[in-house]
């Protein structure tokens, strides 16, 4: 789906998403992705993706990270429940901490890790 472009997209306030384009895309073509505790999902941002209903008893978490260039970041438009933790750090570029504003000590680790990593393949 990605291929034919940005699909229209609109507020779903019933929903934690905050904006849909279910609207645009036949539920035939959806194909469904399990991921299991601990594992981790990678996609551009323009595939359309959703989380369906947990039919667990078991609370669901997930983290997302969306690596946006500076000058396209726009701040949030829409309110976040009270308790939510958000932090919007910059990564690269001239307005790049290394994590030292957002979260009070360096992160900036991701060259240091990737070659640990890499050394252990």
């Amino acid at each position: 789906m990605h291929k034919k472009g940005l699909l229209p997209h609109r507020r779903d306030l019933a929903s934690d998403h905050h904006i849909t384009c279910h609207d645009h895309i036949p539920e035939s073509t959806e194909v469904a992705l399990e991921v299991k505790a601990g594992g981790v999902a990678f996609f551009n941002l323009n595939v359309p993706h959703c989380t369906k209903r947990n039919a667990t008893p078991n609370s669901r978490a997930a983290v997302a990270y969306h690596f946006v260039r500076s000058d396209f970041f726009r701040d949030r438009a829409f309110p976040l429940p009270e308790e939510a933790d958000w932090k919007t750090p910059v990564v690269s570029g001239p307005q790049s901490s290394g994590g030292v504003n957002e979260y009070g000590l360096s992160c900036d680790t991701f060259e240091r890790d990737a070659e640990a990593v890499l050394a252990r393949i």
